[in-house]
């Protein structure tokens, strides 16, 4: 699957106005971040879903043209132009080539040399970021949703689960997991971000990913 965007024009326009306010208010790195699309990605696929590009963010190459931002983050996922991570250990647990992810951030922008997502500026930034991950998911179409986003916009991120039908399962639940959610046979998980994880606790999580990525989808 090779899309030229992920994103509709309005949210994206959003994002780009809201990330020059920034910039002119001097917190933020230039670059709104876009969906990094492996080149076998398919529907009923998984959509891997961080905090925000962090540290990182400038390097990535995020830009104000949604494609040539698609076509930085892509090329950052699969080349692997980023030092030792554990957010990307467990991206290779769950997919050694990468090549059949789709990567994106809850927060398409990032702090000036932050270390973590803009918390701070969250509450400001939110709707507009929550509006951008309810396009990627309907241009995506992913069968699993993994937010590998521990505590961070957590409020939010459950009530956009919600919004698309998903409803609280307490079957899936397992040591690591910190919320499961299921629509037909979709769900979405909710955990811990890697740094400080233990190895055994993360496998868990991506056991559960890669069973429910392995089973046939279910007849409409």
């Amino acid at each position: 699957m090779q899309r030229k965007t992920t994103i509709s024009v309005k949210n994206w326009n959003a994002l780009v106005e809201m990330n020059c306010e920034a910039v002119r208010a001097g917190w933020a790195e230039a670059g709104v971040f876009a969906t990094g699309i492996g080149p076998h990605v398919k529907p009923d696929g998984l959509l891997y879903i961080g905090q925000s590009a962090g540290p990182l963010g400038a390097d990535v190459g995020s830009d104000y043209e949604q494609s040539r931002s698609i076509a930085a983050s892509t090329r950052w996922m699969v080349e692997r132009l980023h030092p030792n991570s554990l957010f990307w250990h467990m991206a290779d647990d769950l997919d050694p080539t990468r090549r059949n992810l789709a990567w994106t951030n809850v927060c398409k922008m990032d702090k000036r040399g932050g270390g973590e997502p803009p918390r701070k500026y969250w509450p400001h930034l939110s709707s507009a970021h929550i509006a951008a991950l309810h396009d990627e998911m309907d241009a995506l179409q992913p069968r699993v949703l993994l937010f590998v986003t521990g505590s961070f916009a957590e409020h939010e991120i459950q009530e956009l689960i919600r919004d698309r039908g998903y409803k609280h399962s307490a079957i899936l639940l397992q040591d690591g997991v910190r919320q499961a959610f299921e629509l037909k046979d979709s769900i979405a998980i909710v955990t811990r971000h890697p740094r400080g994880w233990r190895k055994d606790k993360r496998d868990r999580v991506v056991a559960l990913v890669k069973e429910n990525l392995s089973e046939p989808a279910s007849a409409a």
